[in-house]
Parts: C-alpha cells; sequence; structure tokens
C-alpha cells in the first residue's frame, strides 16, 4: 500500500515542474524549490490538509499570511493628548 503512495508522489513530482522548466529542460534545479513549496502548502483532496501541516501540526506561514502583514496602531489618543504624556515624560 505504501509503494502506491510513494510511486503517486513521485509521479507528480516527476510531472508537475516540468511544465515549468525550460525547453532544455536546464533549470529544473532552480524551479524545484517553488513547485516544492506549493505542493506542501495544497490540501490534499482527500484528507483535506496539506503536507506540511500533517508534519509540523500547524498551517504554513506563507506571503500573503495575516502574520507578515506590518501592524500599524491606530492611535487612541488625540495629538493634544500625545503632546501632554511627551511633556510629561521630558520632565
Amino acid at each position: 500500500m505504501s509503494k502506491g503512495q510513494f510511486e503517486r508522489l513521485h509521479r507528480t513530482l516527476h510531472t508537475a515542474p516540468s511544465h515549468y522548466v525550460n525547453k532544455f529542460n536546464t533549470d529544473w534545479d532552480l524551479k524545484l524549490p517553488y513547485f516544492l513549496w506549493a505542493y506542501r502548502a495544497t490540501p490534499h483532496s482527500t484528507t483535506g490538509y496539506g503536507p506540511f501541516f500533517l508534519l509540523h501540526g500547524r498551517e504554513m506561514i506563507t506571503p500573503a499570511s495575516e502574520n507578515l502583514r506590518p501592524k500599524v496602531p491606530k492611535p487612541t489618543r488625540g495629538p493634544e493628548q500625545l503632546i501632554e504624556s511627551l511633556k510629561a515624560s521630558l520632565r
């Protein structure tokens, strides 16, 4: 049973990157990390989870993740209160 799973993975690893390499197949080593990253993040149709999640127990952090967006605090005080606070801290 596990040999069939390995054969399926091997077929995917062989055919999918072939769509992105140049016609001479000389840049596959440059494209492979990007394909593997996408493969690990994509949920499987059977389990509903990606390989990264099943291995690490958490979702992969991607550039689109909320954690990588800049967090800008919203001002809770007006400019007058900020100036008074600054004056008080300088005293």
